[in-house]
């Protein structure tokens, strides 16, 4: 999915994806952080005028972290149109028990740190 986003110039670089465990992963977990990457990529194409797109992730203290960054014009927070979206991202990441934290660095890219405890990322199986 990530790969439809690299189509204009975009170089895409992922690190460690191949080190977590998908498998054994809760489908509405899965499907929320299909969708916040969607909508990240789907910014960064149409907003930031960005050439390079990292996405990270790990598994750090009981906690799936995927840290997504880019070299684009960055995000002001304070614009109403991205503060919606970006709202709303935060949101479907709460409802699976996680955290979403945007760093505003106007000009200097969008850095943006998701957080999931790994326990939430198999609960949603048990309900």
């Amino acid at each position: 999915m990530l790969q439809n986003y690299t189509q204009t110039k975009v170089q895409l670089i992922l690190r460690r994806l191949d080190k977590i465990d998908c498998t054994s992963t809760d489908k509405t977990v899965k499907i929320t952080v299909y969708r916040v990457l969607q909508e990240l990529m789907t910014n960064m194409q149409k907003h930031s005028q960005a050439s390079l797109v990292v996405l990270v992730f790990t598994i750090e203290d009981n906690a799936l972290l995927i840290k997504y960054s880019d070299n684009g014009m960055g995000i002001d927070l304070n614009d109403q149109k991205s503060k919606n979206g970006l709202r709303n991202t935060e949101k479907c990441i709460q409802a699976i028990g996680g955290t979403l934290i945007f760093t505003e660095v106007k000009g200097k890219g969008c850095i943006a740190e998701i957080d999931i405890p790994v326990k939430n990322i198999h609960k949603f199986a048990k309900m």
